[in-house]
């Protein structure tokens, strides 16, 4: 029977077949050197519905260190839902998790470690070097940041990424939150306990095409807001008041100009229509904003696994 690792690397991947080498031999290379870990570790790979060698080639690295593990997803089932299957297998008293195109550097897993010891029980990483190549993304990107911190309770440094280490209290606490679409940068800031911020360079992919588009991204941020915020259903709320407010302003100063005899009282075509229009559009918009919190209501009392797992190396296969 195998003992607990002392630590545990997530690693969500898809397609990476010309990065995973180079992962590894960084990794261990970085891990090597750790006084009292001596190779106490396990390094998680979650192949996210890869159609290339991939998986094909963890496994090959499996057959020489056995702390190489692979999960194969049935389908692309999304970064959030692969990091939480393979947060869900790790069995280390500490957790890191990060990418495998190499932009979140193995090398910063020491100083990840020294941050642990030093009682911290979450450490995030948060990109230094935040201006990526694509301008709208960037722009998209800031503005989320600033929206949902001003909408949520919850807090998200800005420019923070899913490259975090956590010890094993912070984990079990992860994983008693029974999402069915996760949004890990806000569920982790929101279980508490002591956590901090660690800055580091965000390489360039090693190699490969980044396979998280624009579309995904604005995705999870919809998750994201809608997950840990109902400011938006204050919205019909607070425009209805206002809306009021303006009618009986709009009321007194008709009744005044029909008592002094000085108004034209006669409501023109285009500002009736152009009324109408708002107040139709008001009420789509709302009306969308509910709908927008049923679907997410809906997708989560169903409770559909978020995955199911292909098949596994170093683990049971399960669903």
């Amino acid at each position: 029977m195998s003992t607990q690792p002392k630590l545990s690397i997530v690693v969500p991947v898809r397609n990476e077949e010309a990065c995973v080498e180079e992962f590894i031999r960084r990794t261990e290379a970085a891990l090597s050197g750790l006084a009292g870990l001596s190779g106490d570790y396990e390094l998680i790979f979650i192949d996210d519905g890869s159609s290339d060698r991939t998986y094909a080639l963890i496994e090959e690295k499996h057959r020489r260190n056995s702390r190489i593990k692979c999960v194969s997803l049935s389908r692309n089932a999304g970064h959030q839902a692969a990091l939480l299957c393979g947060i869900r297998r790790a069995k280390g008293s500490a957790v890191v998790m990060m990418d495998g195109d190499l932009q979140h550097p193995p090398e910063v897993i020491p100083e990840l470690l020294e941050r642990l010891n030093a009682g911290w029980s979450v450490v995030h990483c948060v990109r230094r070097n935040s201006q990526g190549p694509n301008f709208f993304k960037n722009v998209y990107s800031r503005f989320f940041y600033w929206f949902f911190n001003r909408i949520s309770p919850v807090k998200i440094t800005p420019n923070a990424s899913d490259f975090r280490i956590m010890d094993r209290r912070s984990v079990d606490a992860l994983l008693a939150m029974p999402e069915v679409s996760p949004f890990l940068r806000g569920m982790v800031p929101y279980i508490g306990f002591r956590q901090c911020d660690l800055e580091f360079e965000c390489a360039p992919r090693f190699a490969g095409q980044a396979s998280y588009t624009l579309n995904k991204s604005m995705r999870l941020a919809f998750d994201g807001l809608f997950s840990f915020s109902t400011w938006p259903l204050q919205l019909p709320f607070m425009a209805g008041l206002l809306m009021l407010v303006l009618a009986l302003v709009y009321l007194l100063v008709c009744v005044a100009l029909a008592v002094s005899g000085k108004g034209d009282l006669v409501p023109g075509w285009l500002s009736l229509i152009s009324l109408q229009l708002m107040l139709f559009a008001l009420q789509v918009l709302f009306t969308g904003i509910v709908g927008l919190y049923v679907g997410k209501i809906y997708h989560e009392v169903k409770r559909r696994p978020a995955y199911f797992i292909d098949k596994a190396i170093g683990e049971t296969p399960d669903v």
